[in-house]
């Protein structure tokens, strides 16, 4: 599995399941030495600094503090006095709030401690960043334990309820989209790999690999996704046993909310269930038809990562699909089908909309991710994510960096105006997908929108240098 996992524990949780109630003052008078000792006999991080000699004080000092002191002034440091180097004014959070609040305040101001209040102010304990990584793998290991033990597509659609929830929580409190979409991606994968699991419980154990494909497997899922998965087996089980695997698979999913691929995309269609010879011929194929058809598959396919059953026969295949994808021939054809595409900005700065709608996943997201694959392929970079694979090409000297910063910086422009609008439409009941509502964007989201759009409209060209000249 990826190594993001999916984090609902800050959605489920609050503060005070997870804070620490045991608080400890000190006086503003206090040396800094007497409250680093303080703090290493009482096994803490932080103290509170109390400039008025009452409980809850305005200030803290952390064990950051402590060290930042000494680095500045010396030993004459721990001669200063609490009060002289506290950080003030205290930023808290109520202990009523959920988990998210308080990770998000912290990622957002990147303090490692966070004051904890009750609904009247008063101070009730300390949230620290040990205490959240220490909450967030034990939930971890708790949501894959419930995950395991599902027996029903009804299971599984009760965890993947919170999904969308969780990440208008996070949304709102700063986390970035191209996190949110890692998680959202971590998510898919996980769901993916149960509901294969359940599928094969009476069936064939070996020789077989279930594995996902498209923006699952690149980590950019958003909360439109449906199902890109796939079947590669050694040739020796017998195909009306993967057969049987992936129908109850997909089926499963769908129950489950995530629905049917519209495109076929899946392993129990014929097309996506085949050994690894049989694969290799299907992607030597590809390579040598340019058709449109031929080029999509193409590209999804290139993302994929492994779920569940034989991680070496993934892998096997990944490594020859690679090693296909290495010649000039196949990347030229991905960028000469880039030309095709057409920007939704207009010649004066203007967006051309459909029923009001901008899509930005044809319109955005499509060109960068096809030409960072396409570029990514010819040079050999395994990597699937998006971001990634411009930042190898910069580091490769393929891209200068100032293209690889615009074109990272307009990936999350579109995935961030695109997750704003799904959580908005779910919420009033409308079903998400790739259009944003253009008319609703303030006049900043407008300048970002064109602005991003512009930089990636210089893609096209640029992919079809980079794969012709290697």
């Amino acid at each position: 599995m990826n190594r993001h996992q999916v984090d609902t524990w800050p959605w489920r949780f609050r503060v005070r399941d997870i804070m620490a109630g045991d608080l400890v003052f000190v006086e503003p008078g206090c040396l800094l030495a007497d409250a680093a000792s303080t703090m290493i006999d009482r096994h803490i991080s932080s103290v509170l600094v109390d400039r008025d000699g009452h409980a809850g004080g305005p200030g803290i000092i952390t064990e950051r503090d402590v060290v930042r002191a000494v680095a500045n002034h010396g030993p004459a440091a721990l001669r200063l006095t609490s009060g002289e180097l506290m950080s003030t004014p205290l930023i808290s959070v109520m202990a009523d709030e959920p988990a998210y609040v308080a990770l998000g305040r912290m990622t957002r101001l990147s303090l490692r401690h966070l004051a904890v209040t009750d609904s009247s102010g008063v101070l009730c304990g300390i949230m620290t960043s040990k205490l959240l990584v220490r909450h967030q793998a034990g939930e971890a290991l708790a949501i894959n334990d419930a995950l395991d033990a599902a027996t029903s597509a009804h299971d599984l659609a009760e965890v993947h309820a919170r999904l969308a929830p969780m990440a208008g929580a996070l949304l709102d409190e700063g986390m970035s989209a191209s996190r949110i979409a890692s998680m959202i991606s971590s998510f898919y994968r996980k769901l993916t790999a149960r509901a294969a699991r359940l599928a094969a419980a009476d069936e064939a154990k070996d020789g077989w690999a279930f594995f996902i494909l498209g923006s699952a497997g690149r980590g950019e899922s958003l909360l439109a996704g449906d199902q890109d998965n796939a079947i590669v087996s050694t040739g020796e089980v017998d195909d009306a046993i993967l057969q049987r695997i992936a129908t109850a698979a997909c089926d499963l999913l769908d129950a489950a909310g995530l629905p049917y691929c519209k495109g076929g995309v899946m392993a129990s269609n014929p097309e996506w269930r085949r050994s690894i010879d049989g694969w290799q011929n299907v992607i030597g194929g590809w390579a040598a038809r340019a058709d449109g058809a031929s080029l999509l598959n193409v590209d999804i396919f290139f993302d994929l990562v492994h779920v569940h059953g034989d991680r070496m026969l993934t892998d096997r295949l990944r490594s020859r699909a690679l090693e296909t994808a290495r010649t000039p021939v196949l990347p030229r054809m991905m960028a000469e089908q880039l030309q095709t595409w057409v920007s939704p900005r207009g010649f004066l700065g203007g967006l051309k909309t459909k029923d009001g709608r901008l899509d930005l996943k044809i319109g955005g997201l499509f060109p960068l991710v096809a030409g960072a694959r396409a570029m990514a392929l010819r040079h050999g970079i395994e990597a699937t994510g998006t971001a990634v694979r411009l930042a190898a090409l910069a580091e490769l000297g393929v891209i200068a960096r100032t293209d690889m910063l615009a074109f990272t910086d307009a990936h999350e422009v579109f995935l961030d105006l695109m997750i704003r609008q799904q959580i908005k439409d779910l919420e009033a009941g409308i079903a998400a997908g790739p259009g944003i509502d253009v008319t609703q964007l303030a006049p900043r989201q407008k300048r970002n929108l064109r602005r991003c759009l512009g930089d990636v409209s210089r893609l096209p060209g640029l992919v079809l240098d980079v794969t012709a000249r290697g």
